[in-house]
């Protein structure tokens, strides 16, 4: 794949890889960060900037047993794991580095928004570049982390950046041989967001798709996948 053009200051910064080269892994991670993840405006008491990359899951196993795996195998970093309790709702598990290089790493070479996100992120340009197969490792992060059931034996998604989803669309497509509809939602009287779905045999098609091309890693979603139809 391409070589990543990139300029971002390492002085007096903790050693941190930062990849120069587009690899399956590394647009897999980029596309968890765009679906779960964030870049947060934070500061600590002094108000210091603090540069922290974070993606949160209620997904134990998937986020301790393949996201901090390949995280640290792709920027040679260890990563903490937090736990996050709420009240009446499922622990969340935090995936946290500190690292203002990778941070502008994240912003600058793959455009993932600053602070708050959802309705703004969409696929960054270098990946839009790519052939619509070469694409495949970045849609499957956003299948592992923003799509599943969605009636039925359907799949789909409803998020908040319409573009994202034009842009997901676009490389299926080529693939599935059809134009999704885009449905539009307002969500508690002012939020929109924005879903398609896919058939049961469509499904079928796409879970193909991701076995040939880059697997889901995530169990969860896998299970929406197999049955009785699907061999593993």
């Amino acid at each position: 794949m391409n070589t990543i053009e990139f300029e971002i200051n390492l002085q007096n910064c903790k050693h941190v890889f930062l990849p120069r080269q587009i690899t399956s892994d590394l647009l897999y991670f980029v596309g968890v960060l765009v679906g779960d993840g964030s870049l947060p405006k934070r500061f600590d008491k002094r108000g210091y900037r603090k540069y922290a990359i974070v993606i949160e899951k209620a997904n134990e196993k998937y986020v301790k047993n393949v996201l901090k795996p390949l995280a640290e195998k792709l920027f040679k970093r260890a990563w903490s794991l937090y736990e996050i309790k709420r009240k009446n709702r499922q622990t969340k598990y935090s995936l946290c580095l500190n690292s203002r290089p990778l941070y502008e790493y994240f912003s600058k070479v793959f455009e993932i928004p600053e602070g708050k996100k959802a309705n703004k992120v969409r696929m960054p340009t270098i990946i839009r570049k790519l052939p619509p197969k070469d694409r495949m490792p970045f849609i499957a992060g956003i299948i592992d982390t923003d799509w599943g059931s969605s009636g039925g034996e359907r799949f789909g998604t409803h998020l908040a950046s319409k573009q994202l989803l034009i842009d997901v669309l676009d490389a299926l497509e080529v693939f599935l041989g059809k134009k999704y509809e885009i449905r539009e939602y307002l969500q508690k009287g002012k939020f929109k967001s924005y879903q398609t779905v896919i058939s049961k045999s469509e499904k079928h098609h796409l879970f193909k798709l991701f076995q040939t091309y880059y697997p889901l890693r995530n169990e969860k979603r896998l299970a929406n996948f197999i049955n009785k139809d699907i061999k593993v």
